[in-house]
C-alpha cells in the first residue's frame, strides 16, 4: 500500500463518521501525495475548510488517526503564504466520498506556500513536484511575483525564496524593484 492509498483509506472511514456534508481544501505534503507524488511520506493532512466533525473524528489524537497513522491538521487562509485565489486553482479529486469533498491545492501554491517555513522536508516535497514534471521554475518566478503580500512584508520568505532556487533548481534568483528574476 502506498501513501496515497492510506490517506485514501483515512478520508474514507473519517467521510462514514461524518453527519453532513463539507469540502476540504487540502495543501502540504498531503496534497502532493494524493494528487501528484504517491510514494510520498506524510503524517498529516494540512487542510483549509472543513468543519469541527473533522477534527473531532480525524484530529492527532483520535482513534482514525491512531488506526491509519494519519491525522486532519487545521490550518488557516491567513496562513497559507499563497497568492490570492489559491482556492480557485485547486483541483477535485473524484474519490467517491459521500459527505468530503476533496480539493488539493496547485503545485505551484503548494511550493509557494512551503517557503514560509522551508524546512529540509519542504525541499523534499518541492524537489518530488520538479522531478514529476509538475513545477518549472521559469513558471514559479512568475507565481512566485504573484505573491506579492509575501514578498514585501516577509524577508525571511525572500531568502527562502533564493535559498530554494540555489538547492533544488541549481539556479539563482534575485529581487529587483519588487520582483524575482533569474540573475
Amino acid at each position: 500500500m502506498n501513501e496515497s492509498d492510506r490517506i485514501v483509506g483515512f478520508l474514507r472511514a473519517l467521510d462514514a463518521k461524518l453527519s453532513k456534508k463539507t469540502a476540504i481544501y487540502i495543501i502540504g505534503g498531503s496534497a502532493i501525495t494524493l494528487a501528484y507524488s504517491p510514494d510520498n511520506r506524510t503524517s498529516d493532512i494540512d487542510i483549509v475548510g472543513g468543519d469541527k466533525e473533522l477534527e473531532r473524528f480525524g484530529g492527532m489524537n483520535s482513534d482514525l488517526a491512531k488506526a491509519h497513522g494519519v491525522y486532519i491538521s487545521k490550518v488557516y487562509d491567513i496562513s497559507f503564504s499563497a497568492p490570492t485565489g489559491w482556492r480557485q486553482r485547486c483541483k477535485k479529486l473524484g474519490f467517491k466520498l459521500i459527505n468530503i469533498s476533496v480539493f488539493v491545492a496547485d503545485p505551484y501554491d503548494i511550493v509557494l506556500g512551503k517557503l514560509a517555513r522551508l524546512e529540509p522536508k519542504d525541499i523534499d516535497d518541492i524537489q518530488s513536484l520538479e522531478k514529476g514534471g509538475f513545477i518549472e521554475p521559469d513558471v514559479l518566478i512568475l507565481r512566485l511575483n504573484d505573491n506579492i503580500k509575501e514578498i514585501e512584508r516577509n524577508e525571511a520568505y525572500r531568502k527562502n525564496a533564493l535559498l530554494l532556487f540555489s538547492i533544488a533548481f541549481n539556479q539563482s534568483i534575485v529581487f529587483k524593484n519588487g520582483k524575482a528574476k533569474k540573475s
